[in-house]
């Protein structure tokens, strides 16, 4: 996050007041007072008709803010321009910091209830409108990046985005519904941030605004997310989502303590957007298995890269896809079987040879006086077979109705050791007739690219 916007939010009201100029000398000029931004109704004329909102806003959303064209224009003209400066942003940071107190106060000393609730309204506004620049900021310096910039600072967009980004639910919940008829990539990357939502309302709009809508790269990787990335992390699993918003969850990580006047404290700090993902976990994955796409089955095949070694140790595969793990690793299931990646299986035999011998975590279930073996490994082995079109009974392996449909093995430890190794006999004899070089992971396996390319992970803005 750059240093203007880690600063208190209010202060990013100075931008719209023409803060940035023309061109980035060593003198900045002063900052337009506050009050000349939120003009008292009995003290300032009626705004021009070019400085007026557009008619087609909505006139649900809160704001009432009329940038004029200039302010609107050196906003969006310079602002991707400039902060690539490094100086030059301090030296802003720095001026803002002198100027903030004064003129915040001076704000504040309107006194009719009017004039402080639009000052209210504005501060809110910029607020917003400073969170939507730290979250574009965060991605790659590129030129698609400036354009994305650019659009959402022009007048006819900046309330829209505002209500995108801004405290207010409501607002958020009705910008996810008037985004519903737009088909825009612009509207798609507003979407895919309030699926990311953490309040449940809006992300739930969101996911329906976006239900009859073409799949994209920002759709897709904001439902990936919260379908699968953050539920898979609530379970335990380490895995590390290229293109995930949020940074990774670890559910065990130690508590802080702190010592408050002889009192121990425990905090741990958490990620609620996982928590807050993980009710609608299943919606999320419908509407992945609704988009068919090449998208999805981009993110299903790199699912598995991302879980074995070297990016993840060699029991996080099993975990993520065996349903004894619960409803997180059952719709990552429900994806391996729709989009069915060939590409995967070398990670599969990789893990499995890996795997091939352990005792952990299985267990045996009765019924009808027969004794069936479960373990993760077994999923694995049974997902590897469907991949290569054979029957798991012929290596046997079953599902048990009555328990989840789960995959068991009928046999003794011994009888599913001798399975694994005569799948890895096949494979090893077969592994051309899909699409397979080798047999082994190659060596360059373990890099993890996002489609989106903007780095590991994305902090949100709260």
């Amino acid at each position: 996050m750059t240093p203007l916007c880690r600063m208190h939010r209010s202060s990013s009201l100075l931008l719209l007041a023409g803060l940035l100029p023309a061109c980035a000398g060593p003198a900045l000029p002063r900052v337009a007072l506050l009050a000349d931004v939120a003009p008292s109704a009995s003290s300032q004329p009626e705004p021009s008709a070019a400085a007026q909102p557009p008619a087609t806003l909505p006139a649900t959303f809160r704001f009432d803010v009329r940038p004029t064209a200039a302010a609107a224009l050196t906003l969006t003209g310079q602002i991707t321009k400039l902060t690539g400066d490094a100086q030059y942003v301090r030296n802003v940071a720095d001026l803002l910091s002198q100027n903030l107190a004064q003129e915040t106060a001076l704000l504040m000393r309107q006194q009719d209830p009017e004039a402080a609730a639009r000052a209210r309204e504005v501060l809110d506004f910029n607020a917003a409108l400073c969170a939507f620049l730290a979250d574009a900021l965060a991605s790659p310096d590129t030129p698609e990046r400036a354009a994305w910039i650019r659009w959402a600072l022009a007048p006819a967009h900046m309330q829209l985005v505002a209500a995108v980004y801004g405290q207010e639910v409501n607002d958020r919940v009705q910008a996810a519904r008037l985004l519903t008829d737009d088909r825009s990539p612009q509207a798609d990357r507003l979407l895919a941030h309030l699926i990311g939502d953490d309040d449940r309302e809006v992300s739930l709009r969101a996911i329906d605004s976006a239900w009859d809508r073409p799949p994209s790269v920002p759709l897709v990787n904001a439902l990936w997310e919260k379908g699968v990335t953050l539920p898979l992390q609530l379970i335990g699993v380490a895995y590390r989502d290229p293109d995930a918003r949020h940074p990774p969850l670890n559910p065990n990580q130690p508590q802080q303590v702190l010592i408050i006047r002889g009192q121990h404290v425990q905090i741990v700090n958490t990620n609620q957007a996982a928590y807050a993902s993980a009710p609608d976990a299943g919606l999320a994955v419908d509407l992945l298995l609704r988009y068919n796409s090449p998208l999805v089955r981009a993110k299903v095949a790199q699912l598995f890269v991302a879980l074995t070694p070297p990016n993840a140790d060699t029991t996080s595969l099993a975990r993520a896809l065996s349903t004894e793990y619960g409803e997180a690793a059952v719709n990552a299931r429900r994806l391996v079987a729709a989009y069915n990646p060939r590409e995967a299986l070398p990670h599969l035999l990789a893990t499995l040879r890996a795997s091939s011998g352990a005792t952990g975590g299985y267990g045996t279930i009765n019924m009808n006086g027969q004794n069936f073996m479960m373990a993760p490994q077994i999923d694995l082995l049974a997902i590897s077979l469907e991949m290569m079109d054979q029957s798991p009974d012929d290596y046997g392996i079953v599902r048990l109705a009555n328990y989840g449909n789960r995959w068991v093995f009928d046999g003794t430890l011994d009888d599913e050791a001798k399975s694994v190794k005569r799948l890895i006999a096949y494979w090893d004899a077969h592994y051309k007739d899909y699409g397979a070089a080798t047999p082994d992971l190659p060596k360059t396996a373990g890099a993890v690219q996002g489609p989106m390319g903007r780095g590991m992970y994305r902090k949100g803005i709260d």
